[in-house]
């Protein structure tokens, strides 16, 4: 009997532990507020709502990086779409290996004006 607890509780730590990984919801709210990036004209809830729907909406699409690379710099204002998994994937990674904890120097990494992990 104790032996069988012992499998419960670990099956139930296991998939808790998968579940705290990168995902949309917790990598949009990462950027938008606990990093509290803002954009002109658009309220927090807004930018939160755009933000799940493109990353939800790439992750349903099978695909490759192709010329997406979020840690690479941007010098360029052009648009930037997430358009599959693979790019989604690239994107929270991208987040949280330069704001892992929201502090206001890493905040400054991924906000737009310094071009990483586009989009944002």
């Amino acid at each position: 009997m104790k032996r069988a607890w012992m499998l419960v509780l670990g099956a139930a730590g296991l998939s808790l532990g998968v579940a705290c990984g990168p995902n949309c919801q917790n990598t949009c709210e990462q950027v938008y507020t606990q990093c509290n990036i803002q954009k002109a004209g658009r309220s927090q809830d807004e930018l939160l709502r755009t933000c799940l729907d493109q990353c939800e909406g790439a992750l349903k699409k099978s695909g490759d990086l192709g010329d997406y690379q979020p840690e690479q710099r941007r010098t360029s204002n052009a648009p930037i779409t997430l358009e599959n998994d693979a790019q989604a994937a690239a994107w929270m990674d991208c987040v949280w290996n330069h704001a892992p904890d929201a502090s206001a120097e890493q905040c400054d990494e991924i906000d737009p004006s310094n071009g990483y992990c586009a989009p944002i």
